[in-house]
């Protein structure tokens, strides 16, 4: 498969991490009874934490971005303390044939490379990923998905590698729909 490249999304996509957000959901609004778990999975499960938080803030009557940014430091805090995560089904598989085809890949993801480095060490992605390939974190790039920046970064970290005329077709793979568009 020459001329193929991939930028594959971390978060929900390889490492199981969706339960950590819920538990930061819940805890940022409280004992409310609106915010079920039931009303997280049907309506919110794998959806961009700031298009989550200005759906929410109707019900609140709260500032968006303070919600955004309480929810941010709870989910930091949660995730600091696991002392492993899991990986997705089928990401082994996936690494499995991204190896053996020899396809390029860069991981693109909207923790910071300190929290990429430690969510990788916590997990089975360390003995799965290369340990050179390249990682874009939101140390790299000014606006976040849905902005197309980070994949558009990884293209041209994967054109500087492996030479513009190399890239024939790009393959992103994301577990949101904000995280595609």
């Amino acid at each position: 498969m020459v001329g193929v490249w991939l930028a594959i999304d971390i978060d929900h996509t390889l490492l199981r991490t969706e339960q950590f957000q819920y538990e930061a959901w819940k805890k940022t609004l409280g004992h409310t009874e609106r915010f079920t778990e039931k009303l997280y999975c049907n309506t919110y499960c794998g959806r961009g934490s700031w298009e989550i938080a200005q759906e929410i803030v109707v019900i609140l009557s709260r500032d968006p971005k303070e919600l955004y940014e309480e929810r941010m430091r709870k989910l930091d805090n949660i995730l600091s303390k696991q002392k492993s995560f899991v990986l997705c089904a089928g990401a082994e598989m996936f690494f499995d044939y991204i190896h053996q085809e020899k396809l390029p890949y860069v991981l693109v993801t909207g923790w910071s490379k300190q929290e990429s480095n430690e969510k990788i060490a916590k997990s089975d992605l360390k003995n799965i990923i290369k340990k050179d390939n390249p990682i874009i974190t939101k140390d790299d790039y000014t606006c976040s998905k849905p902005n197309p920046e980070p994949y558009l970064m990884a293209k041209e970290v994967l054109k500087k590698l492996h030479g513009g005329d190399y890239i024939k077709k790009y393959i992103g793979f994301e577990d949101t729909v904000a995280g595609m568009l």
